[in-house]
């Protein structure tokens, strides 16, 4: 017993370092900016529409999760942040999230970064399994104690939410993309993984999230303006809702399992049991091009095709 509970202790205890590296607008758009290329206060200024120190602080928390370290440039005062081993193999999360967008999110003017993969096709991402190579759905997975969505955690410190809606210049006509709106929000990943775990109605999502009764409502309505998530009317007199989730909300597992996987290798977290139900292998999420099929990540990455030549769609 005493053995179980230090390991679930262990898990929460790193999962919730996990979330609060992640689960924050502006470390998703400063990760898509290192991405892209940009290393130095200046250039991060430049796309973002962001604080000195809120910038400091996120840049602060990136180089103390050891995702980025600091460098000297010659003949210039300003630091260098270059990304470290763990912060490069954040990546296939990163592009799961902005497949994620392609698939659920394509208004007129909404930035997507322009990746090409070493094949030369524009990047658009599967995930499949690592021993059988089958693609992954959530149907075919049998979880061990990992959640198909975003872990839940009730009592973590977090950066509190701006309610700005834009921050991202990349992006003039059009507010911040929803995937960042979502992932960038500690407490709405916490309620789509209650709706996740079976929790629809409000007594029983205020009780497994843990959450405030008034963060619970502004969250849920938030989602549901998303798209995230459906009410309907079960009781009248007073009225009384039960929640799920939609289709697109449903497909951010993808998202979570390749969180999860930078977790479970570069924090010291319990490994989860969870297995593919096809080839009855554990589960290993690969993400990988939908042109060569080969395997996605920072190294065989860029925002310029390799092949300028080539017919590109």
């Amino acid at each position: 017993m005493t053995k179980e509970i230090s390991s679930n202790a262990k898990r929460n205890d790193s999962l919730s370092t996990m979330l609060d590296i992640i689960s924050d607008r502006w470390i998703l758009l400063l990760l898509r900016e290192l991405y892209l290329g940009s290393n130095s206060w200046s250039q991060f200024v430049d796309i973002l529409d962001i604080s000195p120190a809120i910038l400091n602080k996120r840049l602060k928390l990136l180089v103390d999760a050891k995702c980025l370290t600091k460098a000297s440039q010659p003949g210039r005062r300003e630091t260098r942040y270059v990304l470290t081993e763990p912060g490069k193999d954040l990546y296939p999360f990163m592009a799961a999230a902005r497949e994620w967008q392609l698939r659920w999110d394509r208004r007129h003017g909404a930035f997507v970064s322009p990746f090409f993969h070493d094949c030369g096709a524009p990047l658009r991402t599967y995930s499949a399994c690592a021993h059988c190579s089958s693609e992954l759905y959530v149907r075919d997975i049998e979880f061990g104690d990992i959640s198909p969505t975003l872990p839940t955690l009730s009592d973590a410190r977090h950066f509190r939410v701006s309610g700005a809606s834009g921050a991202d210049k990349r992006s003039p006509n059009a507010t911040v993309p929803k995937i960042i709106q979502i992932l960038g929000d500690r407490r709405a990943t916490q309620i789509i993984s209650t709706l996740s775990a079976g929790a629809l109605k409000f007594d029983d999502i205020c009780r497994v999230s843990g959450l405030h009764p008034a963060i619970i409502t502004e969250r849920l309505r938030k989602l549901q303006l998303l798209e995230q998530c459906q009410q309907r009317l079960y009781q009248e007199k007073p009225d009384r809702f039960v929640y799920s989730l939609t289709t697109s909300a449903q497909d951010l597992f993808e998202v979570a399992l390749h969180l999860r996987q930078w977790a479970d290798k570069w924090l010291d977290t319990i490994t989860d049991e969870s297995t593919h139900r096809t080839c009855g292998k554990p589960l290993i999420a690969d993400l990988r091009c939908c042109s060569c099929h080969e395997t996605v990540n920072y190294q065989n990455i860029s925002w310029k095709s390799p092949h300028p030549k080539s017919d590109i769609a």
